[in-house]
């Protein structure tokens, strides 16, 4: 760690209620100007994953109103539309239904796997 970076985490540490008063101050200020942003923001997000992932669903094909991304490889962590752009390979896009199913069909794999290890035993 540099001494910048020394002096600058000491500082936020000091000033900590101060820099939480000022960014409520601000936010309240800038409010409107702040979620226009994240709105468009979101926006142009979803449009970009529909680019890359498609607007169908990956199993049935049908179009639907509401895509849903799916993390191919089952590990479960929150997805947020910037983290999905940048593992692109890792998701597929998928309807509401499909989705459900896919996820029920996940979750009794693993407790047959559970079992199938308990018989092995």
């Amino acid at each position: 760690m540099t001494n910048r970076e020394q002096y600058q985490k000491e500082y936020r540490e000091r000033h900590k209620e101060q820099l939480k008063n000022w960014h409520k101050r601000y936010y309240q200020k800038h409010k409107e100007q702040i979620k226009a942003y994240q709105k468009t923001n979101r926006k142009n997000l979803r449009e970009q994953l529909k680019k890359v992932l498609g607007f169908s669903c990956f199993i049935c094909s049908k179009i639907p109103q509401k895509i849903h991304y799916h993390e191919i490889h089952g590990l479960e962590h929150k997805v947020y539309p910037s983290y999905i752009l940048e593992h692109s390979k890792d998701f597929i896009a998928l309807c509401g239904s499909c989705h459900i199913a896919l996820h029920k069909i996940q979750k009794h794999k693993k407790r047959f796997e559970k079992l199938l290890k308990k018989l092995g035993d």
